[in-house]
């Protein structure tokens, strides 16, 4: 589907044009600047009594007069419906002429995408999943800045975009700052099992009562004022007053989506701004290239303020952020971050046990790049904030921090889990939330290390398979066929996703995650299309391709009973992940990890 939305981006719309308020049509190309977007003039008029059920993308750019191809959806025949939440931005009120882009406007800027109503295909399946009404996703500030009537905080805010690592990023973050003794609130998107699990107070997630109290103050304003805010506007909203309720020090805070015209950008003056891993996602609503993605992510630079930036980025994505940090005076830009865990312990006087278990989880760790390369950044993000935010009279250093990655948990991140109260199984699986390029071939690396090690050189292994959660104990395996479980969200390109992962003895098992509190507009790849593609790329054998539909438990009972002792990685989607864990909570569990023990090394599978 995003494929197909930039394609639609791209094409030649009739558009209306308004001078000397006489409208007449006219033929021109869009052209994608994601630098600046605007409203439209019939936009503008629309926009006021209810929303066009359009069919297709509206991307208006700089110095094009209103040109989204919305006369071409009115001519067709859509009209406004009221039903619809309303998503129009408050340019009229800008001094910038209707459908213009101006420097004055710009914070008021609104990007307002509809999917697509039915199902995009390419020459390997569906990308995209068939829907009965149109779904709208907005980006923007001028509604949120209504939702939280204010500008700046009591507490200060560490402000973390980018495309993979940025949820480890802030939760690496804030336990350091925790264990420092800083009253810390971290905000992380999307939810894992509950709405309200993404906003955490000191670690812990805000309890359902205090969320919905806070939350039912801002729907009250949102409505009382007709702001119109979306979902996650409003959610952000409520994690920005919890932060303000429960007086944190600090608010470590990620990025919904981009980061320009994200509605946590609010946040004015930062103590620091991280970009983490930059790849190729949400192309139809942040550019179809690395460079404008990064565009979109370096939005959140703010003048004199310092910025951490993973390294390990492309040069053009470094340029990119650099450029822009140039442009708005950002502070001092940190591109150079490392991390030798080995060589940092804790201090406070650790006992032999805790200094033995610190050993084995800094070797584990860095063998894991991706992982490692995240905790450098957030350490340094520490470094940078913790003489503006460490408590009075502390004698800690930053390095005295680290340690507390380890028992921060990022959930279904490269994350070993037992299923036994599901399936039985007696050993451990693999669960990852890997949804884009990046993302899997992170994942790919991993297993290429961890789960198809060849036989002759499984004895001189020193790092690890799969890293438990409890003790960071390893499982390994010898080069083996692995069974997947997979379920991507709808747009996703499969063949990208799974190309490079899946080995010709392996199997497939496609699956669709349920519904997701809050998010209405996030939809499953249907799994007969993944098994199609699958099947289509000749990836597996016919017989190892199978879809389970909507059935996740399902999908989990028959790769246990289809993989034997090898291994079993459920990825492709975090939501995914929380229906997985949602099964376990129901059975009362939380997924701990069998001890190693009772996880075998070698095994057969069943035929």
């Amino acid at each position: 589907m995003a494929a197909a939305l930039n394609r639609t981006a791209a094409q030649v719309n009739r558009t209306e044009e308004t001078r000397g308020g006489v409208s007449r049509l006219r033929r021109t190309r869009l052209r994608w600047m994601p630098e600046a977007f605007a409203v439209c003039a019939r936009h503008e008029t629309l926009g006021r009594t209810g929303r066009l059920d359009l069919r297709e993308t509206h991307r208006v750019a700089s110095n094009e007069e209103g040109d989204c191809g919305c006369a071409k959806n009115v001519d067709e025949g859509n009209t406004a419906t009221p039903s619809a939440t309303r998503s129009w931005s408050e340019a009229e009120s800008s001094a910038a002429a209707p459908g213009r882009y101006s420097q004055s406007s710009k914070r008021r800027a609104t990007v307002t995408i509809p999917l697509l109503s039915s199902s995009s295909t390419t020459r390997h399946g569906r990308i995209g999943p068939s829907l009965d009404v149109p779904v709208m996703i907005e980006l923007g500030l001028s509604r949120i800045t209504s939702l939280v009537a204010q500008k700046t905080f009591p507490w200060k805010a560490i402000h973390v975009a980018g495309t993979n690592g940025k949820g480890s990023i802030c939760t690496y973050i804030s336990a350091m700052l925790h264990r420092g003794g800083v009253r810390t609130g971290r905000f992380n998107s999307p939810h894992f099992l509950d709405r309200w699990d993404c906003i955490t107070i000191d670690e812990k997630p805000v309890t359902e009562s205090v969320f919905r109290s806070v939350e039912a103050k801002v729907l009250a304003r949102n409505e009382k004022e007709k702001i119109g805010a979306t979902e996650f506007e409003v959610l952000t909203a409520t994690a920005f007053n919890i932060f303000t309720q429960e007086k944190v020090d600090v608010g470590v805070v990620e990025v919904g989506m981009g980061g320009r015209l994200d509605a946590t950008n609010i946040l004015e003056a930062p103590l620091v701004t991280v970009i983490s891993k930059i790849g190729m996602d949400h192309q139809a609503f942040l550019g179809d290239t690395l460079e404008k993605i990064a565009a979109e992510k370096a939005g959140i630079l703010k003048p004199g303020v310092p910025a951490v930036v993973d390294g390990t980025n492309s040069p053009s994505v470094i340029k990119v952020i650099k450029n822009t940090a140039h442009r708005v005076s950002a502070g001092r830009i940190y591109t150079s971050v490392k991390l030798d865990l080995s060589r940092t312990t804790p201090n406070v006087r650790p006992s032999t046990k805790a200094l033995a278990r610190w050993k084995a989880f800094a070797k584990t760790q860095m063998g894991v790049k991706h992982r490692r390369i995240n905790m450098a950044v957030a350490s340094k993000a520490v470094s940078v904030v913790w003489p503006l935010c460490a408590p009075p009279g502390s004698s800690l250093h930053p390095h005295d921090l680290v340690p507390a990655i380890m028992t921060a948990r990022v959930p279904g991140r490269c994350e070993e889990i037992s299923i036994t109260p599901l399936t039985g199984r007696k050993g451990n699986i693999l669960i990852d939330g890997a949804h884009n390029p990046e993302g899997v071939n992170s994942l790919n690396m991993w297993m290429e290390s961890h789960c198809r090690i060849p036989a002759h050189d499984i004895q001189n292994r020193t790092t690890d398979g799969m890293v438990s959660k409890m003790d960071g104990k390893i499982t390994v395996y010898e080069q083996s066929d692995v069974t997947w479980v997979v379920a991507l969200s709808a747009g996703k390109n499969i063949s990208d996703m799974l190309r490079d992962l899946v080995q010709p003895e392996d199997r497939v098992i496609a699956v669709e995650f349920g519904p997701v509190d809050g998010m209405p507009w996030v939809k499953p790849t249907p799994a007969e299309d993944i098994a199609a593609v699958v099947r289509d790329l000749q990836l597996v054998s016919e017989e190892n391709v199978i879809a389970c539909g909507k059935d996740v438990l399902g999908a989990l009972k028959r790769a246990t009973q289809l993989a034997g002792d090898m291994p079993i990685v459920v990825m492709g989607s975090l939501y995914l992940v929380s229906d997985v864990f949602r099964l376990l909570r129901e059975k009362g569990s939380d997924g701990s990890p069998l001890a190693p023990s009772a996880n075998p090394k070698r095994g057969k599978r069943e035929d």
